[in-house]
């Protein structure tokens, strides 16, 4: 027994010894111990090829000798690991580490516990402390030349950048590119000291489409462009009230989810191609120089009619206030109804006004609309419509969807031959623009300047159901007013008092006193006589007003006196316009609709005016800071995206900050970026020594689900055999993908580091949750009826198409055809025999162009149904 017990003690005591933690030491450390600079950052490697389990972890306990303080500790999976000797160490004091090995329960092969010591040495001068970079950027200012964010652009571009007051690096590797936040190779790459040229591949849909290079000295050129991408072409038809083509007609496609993005075209023989089209909503504009206009919505390259129409003959009837129902407007067969006014936040707009609003819903798929046109009265400088816009799907949960309801509100007068108009969709209007329990926008109001002496103005006011006739919209009409008093230029300013503004800054905060100063310059016009006595800034969310403020004393004393006889008064350069309070943030990213309200002494009306829709910023608050330079005269420097605030919650414990953006974002001195709320300037101690412990704690952090969100890095390094930084990261992988392509090199970072974090992605459609999901289904299942059209999509080289309907023997069933602006093209019947009824649709060219049409069938005794029909060349 003895023996036997002997032999058992032996093997285990083996095993143990083979899977003990062996070989620690300090990466590159020439002496023994190992002596390392008090603030220095370094790398303790070990062996641990013996330990069996993956999922084993290591505990690095550093530990002041003497006292045993524990100066730091962590977990890892995998040697190396990186510490920091404390900055206020003393010269020849001693440190140990302790290195143990931590087994999961269901490992049975490595030991409970085992470990190994390794002693270090604080010895030699402190790592200096960090001071800001005195410059960050380059010198030179680029242009970027193949792309364009107002346009459609083609799948595969060549891209030019020139560099004006600086020289390129010719090293090939010093570009990065990348599109939605993801590296993306380049084609074709040339360079030349003062212009790179290369071929990038976009994506269909959106593509944020972010560079960054350096100059000959290293540092950093960069940009961001927001680019709209698609392969397919669009065919637009122009007709007439006669069916007849429109020749000459100006054709504008606007994409719904940014309305900056335009093709415009003139049609030839009644038709004109777009080509680079997105498979998203577009809304289409056509109009001629005699005063021509139609208005209809497509998607993707599905070939769209636009019904042209002329204005109307004027109505007598004087209704505008809704006070006499629906008396003067041409209502056809929409669905109307008149409804008291409803509004969070009343003010009064128009002492005239009625309390009465018109509402015009969807009936179905495809569009409903209404008209009025009326005489003007002598004196009037401009006509509005104010209006909101209320849709069901936003509470039904599809936002984002592919049901991407629209509206359309368009104004045209006769002796200007001038025409303003408004179409938006859900979707591009942004979930931010809705108070989401009811689907309503904020009451919103276009304009249009007629002749004073009296014009003739025709309205079309149109909404409709996208993708199915389920879940309606509406647009909602409180009046329409005619004007003496408008409000003519406006422009706004940042604090820095030079760039225009681009986001707001909304938070509680001290800078400014508390207040966000918005400078610009501002133009009212209004009858001699009359002055303005009240002129304010309002902050929308949704349907509610959040902030307001009134025009500050100093720009007051210049428009608050009579019109005279220019009937106008102005302010032509940058002024402080308002203060806008600080108040509590949103913590969403989000857009806020900014409203100019002006009031006069002798006018009964208070005009309102759309200035823009902006992302909102909030301030990061109690994040440890490596400089105390707050910028302040900017408003300061940590504001930034809601996302991004919480996204810097997440980072590493050991790092400080400073320059988000400042506030409401734009340019950045001496930054070249810094302009969204998306990039944030780190530190840590230890980092200005930039070598491999250094270039080692960025990849261990690229693996961290906080790393897997950074977009890029950018260092001070030099990719050369004796910096250690560039070594370590130049073959090293994260995720199998190079660390490279995050990390980049830029001189201007030598005291602290820059992180960008990846832009929000902008999704083709929503990423829909079962829950969505499972009403998608049922929603297209209820909306599924006994029709069959067939060939769709069909081709003009078909004579005909087969419309099936069942249906109970001898019903008449109606079938109309109309395009997406809902004007009828053909109208078609017949008799059911045996439960069903086949109805054939003959295609020409004048009628039925390529594109999308609406065809609405009625079986007696069942609701109207919609299907839709696709006509291709």
């Amino acid at each position: 027994m003895k023996k036997l017990l002997l032999v058992v003690l032996t093997v285990f005591c083996q095993t143990l010894w083979g899977q003990t933690i062996q070989n620690v030491k300090v990466v590159g450390a020439t002496t023994s111990p190992a002596e390392v600079p008090p603030g220095a950052t370094f790398l303790v490697s070990f062996d641990a090829k013996n330990f069996k389990c993956p999922e084993t972890k290591f505990k690095i306990d550093f530990i002041q000798t003497g006292s045993l303080a524990v100066v730091s500790s962590s977990t890892i999976t995998a040697s190396p690991a990186s510490l920091v000797m404390p900055s206020n160490a003393p010269q020849n004091k001693l440190y140990q580490i302790k290195v143990s090995s931590v087994r999961p329960a269901e490992c049975r092969v490595d030991p409970l516990a085992t470990g190994n010591l390794l002693t270090v040495r604080a010895v030699g001068p402190a790592t200096p402390p960090t001071l800001p970079d005195s410059i960050e950027a380059s010198p030179g200012v680029v242009t970027v030349l193949g792309v364009d964010e107002t346009k459609f652009n083609p799948a595969e571009v060549q891209v030019t950048l020139n560099l004006t007051g600086a020289q390129f690096s010719n090293d090939p590797t010093d570009l990065s590119t990348y599109i939605n936040g993801d590296f993306v190779p380049t084609k074709n790459l040339s360079i030349t000291p003062n212009s790179i040229s290369f071929g990038l591949s976009l994506k269909e849909g959106f593509n944020n489409f972010f560079f960054h290079t350096v100059d000959k000295q290293g540092l950093g050129i960069e940009g961001t462009y927001k680019l709209w991408s698609g392969s397919q072409s669009l065919v637009v038809n122009a007709i007439n009230q006669a069916n007849n083509p429109v020749n000459d007609a100006s054709v504008k496609v606007v994409l719904s989810d940014d309305e900056i993005v335009v093709a415009e075209g003139k049609t030839v023989n009644g038709s004109v191609v777009f080509p680079n089209i997105p498979n998203r909503t577009l809304i289409v504009t056509a109009s001629t120089s005699d005063n021509l206009f139609g208005v209809a919505g497509t998607v993707g390259g599905a070939g769209v009619t636009v019904r042209l129409t002329p204005i109307k003959t004027p109505n007598p009837i004087n209704n505008n206030d809704f006070s006499l129902g629906t008396q003067g407007w041409d209502i056809g067969t929409a669905p109307v109804t008149i409804i008291p006014h409803q509004e969070a936040n009343a003010q009064q707009f128009s002492i005239t006004a009625s309390n009465q609003d018109m509402k015009v819903s969807t009936a179905g798929e495809g569009p409903q609309n209404v008209s009025r046109t009326f005489i003007t009265k002598k004196g009037t400088k401009n006509v509005t419509v104010r209006y909101q816009f209320i849709t069901s799907e936003v509470p039904g949960g599809y936002f984002g969807s592919q049901y991407n309801d629209y509206y359309s509100i368009a104004i045209r007068s006769e002796k200007g031959k001038a025409n303003q108009s408004e179409q938006k969709t859900m979707n591009g209007l942004g979930l931010g623009a809705f108070e989401y329990s009811s689907g309503a926008t904020a009451f919103r109001e276009l304009s249009l300047p007629v002749s004073v002496e009296g014009d003739v103005v025709h309205i079309d006011a149109e909404v409709a159901n996208v993708a199915d006739g389920l879940y309606d919209s509406y647009i909602v009409i409180d009046f329409v007013e005619e004007r003496q008093v408008t409000i003519t230029k406006k422009k706004l300013i940042d604090p820095d008092r030079t760039h225009t503004l681009s986001h707001l800054s909304i938070d509680n905060h001290s800078y400014f006193e508390g207040f966000v100063p918005v400078y610009g310059q501002i133009t009212v016009e209004g009858p001699a006589e009359d002055k303005i006595t009240s002129l304010q800034l309002q902050v929308y969310q949704g349907q509610t007003l959040i902030n307001s403020a009134n025009l500050h004393e100093t720009a007051q004393s210049i428009l608050f006196q009579t019109f005279g006889e220019d009937e106008k008064v102005e302010i032509t350069t940058n002024r402080l316009l308002f203060n806008l309070p600080s108040r509590a943030p949103l913590n969403a990213d989000g857009q806020v609709l900014l409203k100019l309200r002006v009031e006069t002494e002798k006018s009964t009306q208070a005009v309102s005016v759309d200035y823009g829709s902006f992302a909102n910023m909030m301030l990061a608050r109690n994040l440890p800071r490596y400089s105390t330079d707050d910028d302040a005269n900017e408003g300061g420097d940590m504001w930034g995206l809601p996302s991004m605030i919480t996204y810097v919650s997440s980072l590493p414990a050991n790092w400080s900050y400073n320059d988000i953006s400042n506030m409401n974002g734009n340019v950045f001195p001496p930054h070249g970026s810094h302009r969204d709320g998306l990039d944030i300037d780190g530190y840590f101690a230890g980092y200005n020594a930039r070598n491999a412990a250094v270039a080692q704690q960025f990849i261990d952090f690229l693996k961290t689900p906080a790393g897997s969100d950074a977009q890029a890095i950018f260092v001070a390094f030099e990719k050369t055999p004796t910096d250690t930084f560039w070594q370590t990261i130049k073959d090293a992988t994260v995720n199998g993908s190079p660390v490279t392509n995050i990390i980049q090199r830029d001189m201007g970072h030598t005291t602290h580091f820059h992180l960008r974090k990846r832009p929000a992605a902008q999704a083709n459609l929503v990423a829909l949750n079962k829950k969505v999901r499972a009403r998608q289904a049922a929603r297209q299942q209820e909306s599924s009826q006994v029709v069959n059209i067939y060939p769709n999509p069909a081709s003009l080289s078909q004579s005909s198409i087969n419309i099936k309907v069942n249906a109970i023997p001898n019903a008449i069933v109606e079938a109309e055809v109309l395009n997406l602006f809902g004007y009828s093209l053909k109208k078609l019947s017949g008799r059911s025999t045996s439960g069903e009824v086949n109805l054939m649709l003959n295609v020409d060219n004048r009628s039925i162009a390529p594109g999308m049409y609406l065809i609405k069938i009625h079986v007696p005794g069942k609701p109207v149904e919609t299907k839709r029909l696709v006509v291709t060349d």
